[in-house]
């Protein structure tokens, strides 16, 4: 669900124009006195690296995100790359250098294009998502390499942060006047996340999941305004060869694995055509036998369940029968603000 939290940030620090340069602000534009203000709406991201209430006390984890500002049709930086940081003293958002706060002034007469991201850029590494080119007419672009297991490696899924951007182009100084002296941000979400949910089971041993032949790698163009009514993503390129995604699980069902409960994910995933994607469950029955189920995509009769789309957030629910022999596969598709699918799958 997206629980959404509007922000100001308040840049209320008065300083000199050479300190404006050295804190990544072009001054060659001749700043006004006019500081620069947003309202950010920022949602709920993957639980386990920060949600609105983290967002808003965490420095280190997620009280920060980045922006760079363009004067609207150019690729020249008026901000560039600034860090904007959550201060619990003062319960304020402010640019940041060190430890200060300061205040970024619109340029005279000029409207700028703002791109803003998070976690800032100092965590970036730990998204595995690089930054691209900035299009004028578009907006950012960035490159993605994610992890293909949720153990091993020094990023794999479960410590993997999500990657959240806004776009907000051909703003002025008057449109933060008129929208309650606040510039919109609002911060969407590029990937798809995937969750595995046991409804019922007999007793085994859940070994993995191996969900084949998926792109790992791609390169996103963003397509627009986020804050605008009607947004829609833009489009992931795929880029080198399909993997193999495999989730280890390795656990006993009914314990410590319950049943009617979430026993993988967060895992984030590119957007994609499932198309000649499989997925395999590896399990063992009590007498140590190996059980193996095949769930071809091709096969499911709904065409929404047959890719990952931006935004959106899959959970797939198992039904194992006593009989060892039929797996029922319940699909829920989520975008992170309303329930649009849910239907049940015989897979036999």
């Amino acid at each position: 669900m997206n629980l959404f939290c509007k922000i100001e940030i308040l840049c209320l620090a008065i300083i000199a124009l050479s300190s404006c340069a050295k804190n990544n602000s072009d001054t060659k534009l001749n700043p006004t006195s006019n500081a620069i203000s947003f309202d950010v709406e920022q949602m709920a991201t993957r639980a386990t690296i920060y949600d609105n209430e983290k967002f808003l006390t965490e420095e280190d984890n997620g009280g920060n995100f980045s922006i760079f500002a363009f004067p609207s049709g150019t690729q020249t930086k008026y901000l560039n790359d600034a860090r904007v940081s959550y201060f619990a003293d003062g319960h304020k958002w402010l640019f940041r250098q060190g430890n200060t706060g300061y205040s970024v002034y619109w340029p005279h007469n000029i409207e700028l294009d703002f791109f803003a991201y998070a976690p800032w850029s100092n965590k970036l590494n730990t998204t595995c998502f690089t930054l691209g080119d900035f299009a004028p007419t578009t907006g950012p672009s960035f490159s993605c390499d994610l992890p293909l297991s949720n153990v091993g490696g020094t990023i794999n899924q479960d410590n993997l942060q999500e990657f959240v951007y806004a776009y907000s182009p051909g703003k002025s100084y008057q449109d933060q006047v008129d929208n309650g002296n606040a510039i919109a941000l609002k911060f969407v979400r590029p990937l798809a996340v995937v969750y595995f949910k046991l409804e019922r089971s007999y007793r085994m041993t859940m070994d993995n999941i191996t969900i084949s032949s998926i792109y790992n790698q791609g390169d996103y163009s963003s397509n627009g305004d986020t804050s605008a009514a009607g947004f829609e993503f833009g489009e992931w390129t795929p880029k080198g060869s399909k993997q193999n995604f495999v989730i280890e699980i390795n656990k006993a069902v009914p314990d410590p694995i319950n049943y009617n409960t979430i026993f993988a994910g967060p895992l984030l995933v590119m957007p994609q055509s499932l198309s000649g994607v499989t997925m395999t469950l590896n399990n063992k029955r009590t007498d140590n036998s190996d059980y193996t189920k095949v769930i071809n995509f091709d096969a499911l009769t709904n065409d929404e369940w047959k890719k990952w789309e931006a935004g959106h957030k899959y959970t797939y629910s198992l039904y194992l029968d006593d009989n060892d022999e039929e797996i029922l596969f319940n699909v829920l598709v989520e975008e992170w603000k309303k329930v649009d699918y849910k239907h049940n799958i015989d897979v036999e």
